[in-house]
């Protein structure tokens, strides 16, 4: 039979060994937390930059044949955070209509232009692309 001594000193807590398992669960909860937590910035971060990048490439467009009629070709640029940025315009060329026949560029009639915007950026050791296009229908000028 057991003195009542050696009961009471067993209940009354926890021992060394059970106290050093709880804090190492403890600690690898901590570090799975920590973890999640700094996924969440990189993806925010990274969302950002995108978003930036987003709008530029939708500014780009925008502001194509705004000012000046649309011309065919290529400009180019840097935005505010490094961002390099290409627009491409192009008359449209529809591939189910026939190629060799020629389009009639009448005064008052519309033509169809295809507006491309590529936006660069570097993110750490990344290089990061986005890309926008459409379709602008502009009356041809007499």
């Amino acid at each position: 039979m057991r003195s009542r001594s050696a009961e009471r000193s067993r209940s009354g807590g926890f021992t060394l060994l059970e106290t050093l398992i709880a804090l190492v669960i403890v600690g690898m909860a901590m570090a799975a937390i920590a973890d999640v937590f700094g996924t969440g910035l990189i993806t925010h971060h990274t969302s950002d930059t995108a978003q930036a990048a987003l709008t530029i490439a939708e500014n780009q467009i925008a502001s194509a044949g705004a000012a000046q009629p649309l011309r065919t070709g290529k400009s180019e640029g840097i935005g505010a955070g490094g961002f390099h940025w290409v627009r491409t315009i192009a008359p449209f060329d529809d591939p189910a209509k026939n190629p060799a026949a020629s389009f009639a560029e009448q005064p008052g009639a519309l033509r169809l232009f295809h507006i491309a915007v590529d936006v660069d950026w570097r993110d750490g050791r990344r290089q990061r692309q986005i890309g926008l296009d459409t379709l602008r229908l502009v009356p041809v000028s007499p």
